[in-house]
């Protein structure tokens, strides 16, 4: 859970860009976990920490609710999605973000591609490094 909160602060903060871009680091946390979590309860309480650590202000924000429905999609669709949970994760990812700019603001898709797709690249990477390092500790059997 801490991860998941230092994640959301970086991501909330812009603390960690590059060439300018942001990767979505609680979205993609959230689509990797849903690969590893089986309890429904324990992924919803990741989902809403995730989405406490984007925004700690209340009020309705679209950009917010769509990563958290995109989250809740992939925990109920996993079961129906490619037997490879890798090549899975980095296929949503990239769909998501997307997604997640054609929903939110598709002219900033279509004016801006170079940008979204650098952030694709970089959520891609984050989400890579996140299931590395859970499918390591699931092997060790270290807890999250």
């Amino acid at each position: 859970m801490a991860v998941l909160l230092v994640l959301g602060a970086v991501q909330a903060g812009n603390l960690w860009l590059f060439f300018g871009v942001g990767a979505n680091f609680v979205l993609a946390f959230l689509v990797v976990l849903a690969f590893f979590i089986r309890d429904t309860l324990s992924y919803f309480i990741f989902v809403f920490i995730g989405l406490f650590s984007l925004n700690f202000t209340s009020g309705f924000e679209l950009g917010l609710f769509l990563t958290g429905i995109f989250g809740v999609l992939v925990f109920y669709l996993r079961s129906y999605l490619l037997e490879d949970s890798f090549s899975t994760v980095v296929l949503l990812v990239t769909t998501l973000t997307f997604a997640f700019y054609l929903i939110v603001d598709f002219r900033f898709l279509i004016s801006s591609f170079g940008v979204v797709l650098l952030e694709a690249v970089y959520n891609v990477l984050v989400a890579i490094i996140v299931f590395e390092g859970l499918s390591y500790a699931k092997k060790k059997r270290v807890t999250v």
